[in-house]
Parts: C-alpha cells; sequence; structure tokens
C-alpha cells in the first residue's frame, strides 16, 4: 500500500506544495529511505528554497570548470567557505541531508547522475 505525503496537517504545506515534492519523495522512498525521514528532509528542503538554488549553483559551477566527479558534502563544504568568505554569517545546513540534495539533483538533471556516486542507502546506514 503506497503511504500517503500527509505534510499539510503536520507542516502546513499547501496542497500545491505537495503536489511538487511529491515526485521527489517518491524518488527517495525507491532509493531506499524511511517515509519519515524524507518527509522531515522534504519540509526542510521547503523552508530552505534559497538552500537549493545555491547548491544548483554551485553544482553546476564545479561541472563548468571541469569537474568529472561531485560530492554532495563536498558542494556543502564550498558554500559554507563562501559564506564565510563573503562575511554574510554561518553557513547552516545539516550534513545529514547532503546525500538528499545529490539524489535530487540527479533526478532533475538526470544527464549527471554519472557524478555522484552513490551508497546503496543501508550502506550508509551501517557506516
Amino acid at each position: 500500500m503506497k503511504q500517503q505525503l500527509d505534510l499539510r496537517k503536520q507542516f502546513y504545506l499547501t496542497q500545491e506544495q505537495i503536489k511538487k515534492l511529491e515526485p521527489y519523495r517518491n524518488f527517495l522512498i525507491a532509493e531506499g529511505y524511511n517515509s519519515i525521514v524524507v518527509d522531515v528532509f522534504l519540509v526542510y528542503h521547503m523552508s530552505n528554497k534559497s538552500l537549493w538554488e545555491l547548491y544548483e549553483s554551485k553544482a553546476f559551477e564545479l561541472i563548468k570548470l571541469g569537474a568529472k566527479r561531485l560530492s554532495s558534502k563536498g558542494i556543502f563544504e564550498k558554500l559554507r567557505e563562501d559564506a564565510d568568505l563573503k562575511k554574510i554569517g554561518q553557513f547552516k545546513a545539516p550534513n545529514e541531508f547532503t546525500p538528499f540534495y545529490a539524489r535530487i539533483f540527479v533526478f532533475k538533471y538526470p544527464q549527471c547522475r554519472g557524478l555522484f556516486e552513490f551508497k546503496n542507502v543501508g550502506e550508509r546506514m551501517a557506516a
């Protein structure tokens, strides 16, 4: 039985936001993530849209510079460095969400799939 995405009541998301998140949610669950963890990430993701924009921008910048492999954690570290260098305050993003961002990136841009190396979710949880 397919679990329903019912974030509207718990996190006050609109029906439109939920509809927009549904493909990402289904993809992440198919990758092996627990639906509750996915829902928590998606609420964070919707609440921090500028973080996603920065992540996309930095990933494409690295690709344009010739990167053949990308690390989601590395992208987050570069964003932290940029924030520190620009003196715009601390860059806050949970490291636990880095694999979600990489997976959403390749979901949205399938031509970039080979740039990231993904561990199986079970392997990652055991590590």
